[in-house]
């Protein structure tokens, strides 16, 4: 079922109340819920500008706009520092970032070696969500998105 925003639930059960007026054959409410939001996630999935969107793969995109990742119509819920992180890779996409330069981004401060455990744990929690790792580790170094 797709994931969508509380002020289109207001537009689901509209679209619900006016199909049930045309539909003959009795369809489970839970799947014609589940066919409007998918309805209403392609619709705005359409309707996103494409320089806002990162394509992954076929199931995946990243909306740079919106700093969120949509796999199989459904939004992969994110911390916002996990969120700010994907941010900073993704508009340096295919260039390595520093330790110190995502620390500065994500806290406001240099790198110590906590900090940057807090990165590889943050990068760690990531990975685990995404259906591909396309975070790549630059030993030594830092991290760069790269598809």
């Amino acid at each position: 079922m797709a994931t969508i925003r509380t002020q289109d639930k207001e537009l689901v059960n509209i679209l619900k109340d006016q199909l049930n007026d045309y539909i003959d054959t009795a369809i489970p409410n839970q799947k014609l819920e589940s066919a409007v939001e998918t309805l209403i996630y392609q619709i705005r999935r359409n309707s996103r500008r494409q320089e806002d969107m990162i394509y992954i793969d076929d199931e995946t995109q990243w909306n740079k706009k919106d700093s969120v990742m949509i796999h199989k119509n459904k939004e992969i819920i994110l911390t916002n520092k996990e969120r700010e992180l994907l941010a900073l890779l993704f508009n340096n996409m295919n260039h390595a970032i520093a330790y110190n330069t995502i620390c500065v981004a994500l806290w406001g401060e240099n790198l110590d070696s906590l900090k940057q455990e807090r990165i590889k744990t943050l990068v760690k929690q990531i990975r685990k969500k995404l259906p591909t790792n396309i975070i790549k580790n630059i030993f030594a170094f830092g991290y760069k998105i790269e598809l």
